[in-house]
């Protein structure tokens, strides 16, 4: 078994969603301006639907042909996801070599997706074996590796390549970031536009479940509804359930607690309705909502049909 160094790797990954089936012309890989050629570069082969920048199969190459079509292979997990000394496997696990490769993809961080484990779509072997990121590792350019390897179906990358977000800024679905968590990593994002204003639904029927107030509650209460609150009228957090934009589906009405961050930051969302609903039940016959004109949180009689924005969290 021989190591070579990587070397440098400075390229753009901007995957495209152009059909349901998950295939290579999803990613394009562009040189910066001057360059002829690029070799020894990752790719990022998108493996999910919707599609989202940076998650999915890690590809790699290290020959341009003479077409000009460069060969890629699959990266095998031997080392990738270790740490303490390889190519012995470790006992530790590491997002190391996953942090550097999105690093140099553009991107702030990365993981290892131990969740994907999408079938292969026409790749049929490894180009990269045995990646190893020693501590003092700043770029995929410092790790070794080796083009020697004995992986099987089922061994390959999934990496989840992170974009650190702040308010205002445009969020994974195209949204508008309102809240963050862990350093950007994750938050919550609002729809660019309001629904129609709607009925909470449901008067004089509690639904259980529907109580949740914290950030982070907002999802569950929307299902609650959706399933507990069989109605003729078309409800707030149906609105919301039924949602799509940019091939997200994953929207919901947001509990007390996330419709206070929508309010401090309605500015940047542009939340100009004189007030909203939020997912989170008082009674069978009240909901909590906001007024956004005097910054007064009341309830609200579940009948009466007032603002409903979606959101989504990432």
């Amino acid at each position: 078994m021989w190591f070579f160094r990587l070397r440098a790797l400075i390229v753009i990954a901007v995957l495209l969603c152009v059909s349901s089936s998950y295939a290579h012309n999803k990613v394009v890989v562009v040189p910066l301006a001057g360059d002829d050629a690029m070799v020894s570069q990752f790719r990022i082969v998108v493996t999910k639907e919707p599609t989202v920048a940076g998650e999915g199969r890690l590809e790699y190459t290290s020959d341009l042909k003479p077409n000009g079509q460069s060969l890629w292979g699959k990266v095998c997990d031997d080392c990738f996801e270790g740490a303490n000394g390889c190519p012995i496997f470790p006992e530790t696990l590491t997002d190391k070599a996953a942090q550097l490769v999105c690093k140099d993809l553009g991107f702030d961080s990365g993981v290892v997706d131990t969740l994907d484990t999408s079938a292969s779509d026409g790749v049929d072997f490894f180009g990269l074996d045995n990646v190893y990121c020693a501590d003092g590792a700043t770029s995929i350019d410092d790790c070794t590796s080796t083009t020697t390897e004995n992986c099987l179906s089922g061994e390959e990358v999934y990496i989840q390549c992170l974009t650190v977000y702040t308010v205002g800024a445009i969020g994974p679905a195209g949204g508008i970031v309102f809240y963050v968590a862990e350093g950007g990593i994750h938050g919550l994002e609002a729809s660019p536009v309001d629904l129609a204003d709607s009925p909470w639904g449901c008067f004089g029927t509690n639904i259980s479940g529907s109580d949740g107030i914290a950030i982070g509650t907002g999802a569950q209460n929307t299902a609650d509804i959706v399933a507990g609150c069989v109605s003729a009228e078309v409800t707030a957090a149906e609105l919301t359930n039924d949602y799509s934009f940019n091939g997200f589906t994953d929207w919901f009405l947001p509990s007390k607690n996330e419709l206070i961050e929508l309010y401090l930051h309605r500015a940047v969302v542009g939340a100009s309705n004189v007030q909203y609903w939020s997912s989170t039940e008082i009674d069978s016959s009240t909901a909590w909502r906001y007024i956004f004109i005097n910054n007064t949180q009341a309830s609200g009689g579940r009948a009466g049909s007032i603002g409903v924005r979606p959101v989504r969290a990432f």
